[in-house]
């Protein structure tokens, strides 16, 4: 996934939000949320990503499902419409998204549990461990022949120079809380720290909650921290083996199969 992100845009202002639409990052205004459909006012800082904001609108024949995040939340839906109004200090979008309508802020059940030669894991453990791996390079629970992992490789989207510190860290928890959310059980993630990058690579602390099968937030608390060691451009070859490692793991427990 090659991202857009709008990397100029001002910090000063509070009221505003870091979101992930598709394959676009900027700042807008707090979703708000109206039965199954949510509007988002953005003001974004170039031209470029103005454009690709509307590139999202759908067209009579096309109107695939996109994946809106923001604020440690994630959810699936259609984008409804993208209007621009002009001004004179840069284009105003106004963009409607109709999130799923049986589907909650990222609804699925915890549950279950499995085995493996190291013993019986849960599935907020087994997210973990993935999680874990996929950051620090720890080894899986069987090894170097762990199954597939239930978190997809949010890193290989992640920029790692070019973006300001504050920016760099936002995408950071847009891709992890995406990739959480994308792993089947619900995930609302609560701290998304990246630091400036250092000597060994960059420091990073991610906690998130999982909703638990009566469908409260009393769910398991989880926080890994540690140091995310710096990573090379990736090859072709590179890019396909680890595609290849992360299917290698079986659908958490409690995963639904659509």
């Amino acid at each position: 996934m090659t991202l857009v992100i709008d990397a100029a845009a001002p910090a000063a202002d509070k009221a505003a939000v870091w979101v992930k639409l598709g394959n676009v990052v900027f700042r807008t205004t707090t979703p708000v949320e109206s039965h199954v459909r949510l509007t988002l006012m953005a003001r974004p800082a170039s031209e470029e990503v103005a454009t690709a904001i509307e590139g999202l609108r759908p067209t009579t024949f096309n109107n695939p499902g996109r994946r809106l995040t923001w604020s440690g939340r994630s959810l699936t839906g259609r984008v409804v419409s993208v209007e621009r109004t002009g001004a004179d200090d840069g284009a105003e979008l106004v963009i409607v998204f109709e999130r799923r309508p049986e589907q909650t802020f990222g609804h699925a059940v915890r549950g279950g549990s499995f085995s493996t030669s190291t013993g019986t894991h849960t599935s907020d453990e087994m997210l973990r461990l993935a999680v874990r791996q996929l950051l620090f390079g720890e080894v899986g629970p069987l090894g170097a022949f762990s199954p597939r992992s239930p978190v997809r490789d949010f890193l290989a989207d992640l920029p790692d120079s070019g973006l300001p510190d504050e920016v760099h860290e936002a995408a950071f928890g847009l891709l992890a809380a995406e990739a959480l959310n994308e792993s089947g059980l619900e995930v609302h993630v609560t701290r998304a720290e990246m630091s400036p990058p250092g000597p060994g690579g960059r420091r990073v602390r991610l906690a998130w909650t999982s909703r638990d099968s009566t469908g409260t937030r009393a769910g398991t608390a989880v926080e890994v921290d540690g140091v995310v060691p710096p990573r090379p451009p990736a090859t072709r070859r590179q890019r396909a083996e680890r595609l290849a490692r992360s299917r290698r793991w079986p659908p958490l427990p409690g995963r639904s199969s659509t």
